[in-house]
């Protein structure tokens, strides 16, 4: 069982509090879980079991920004020994009505995107105050969003949700 409160120390112990992107392979090893995958070509079909501490993953998404998040969402059930199939649109919905749904989200979002490596690295894309004879440009929210989502490996949706819980957007 994952102790989601003790992660932190995990993490902190392992030196991967301040990966980014996180490295999701050696945490898994860390928890003794592997990850099994099942490509398929079933358009929408995405679905996330495991057996046996593997998380098996059958996507289309094993090359996308969004495989990251899966990975860390199905190594929650997986090292918990939750039995789940998840589709991606489970994943998308408020799973507060489904607490193993909602804890794997708070999981993956909290040790994908930490609170303060988000702050660190969105300074990096926030332009500095210039001299007195340049005007200082603001970066749009959108582009925003893409470059942190980019910097991160995520889903930009992903990276909009996490920025938005944090107070970082409106």
């Amino acid at each position: 069982m994952i102790d989601t409160s003790n992660i932190y120390q995990i993490l902190k112990k392992h030196n991967l509090r301040n990966c980014v992107p996180f490295d999701i392979e050696q945490l898994s090893e860390i928890l003794g879980v592997s990850f099994s995958y099942k490509l398929t070509y079933k358009d929408k079909v995405h679905a996330f079991s495991n057996e046996d501490n593997t998380a098996v993953i059958s996507s289309l998404l094993i090359e996308s920004r969004l495989h990251l998040y899966i990975k860390a969402y199905t190594l929650y059930f997986a090292a918990n020994n939750i039995k789940q199939n998840v589709t991606l649109q489970d994943m998308k919905k408020d799973a507060r009505s489904h607490p193993d749904i909602y804890k794997a989200n708070c999981f993956a979002e909290s040790i994908l995107m930490p609170e303060h490596l988000i702050i660190q690295e969105g300074k990096r894309f926030i332009p500095k105050e210039k001299k007195w004879f340049f005007f200082k440009k603001k970066i749009k929210q959108s582009d925003f969003i893409v470059l942190m989502a980019e910097r991160f490996k995520v889903d930009e949706y992903i990276m909009e949700n996490r920025l938005r819980q944090l107070n970082i957007l409106k």
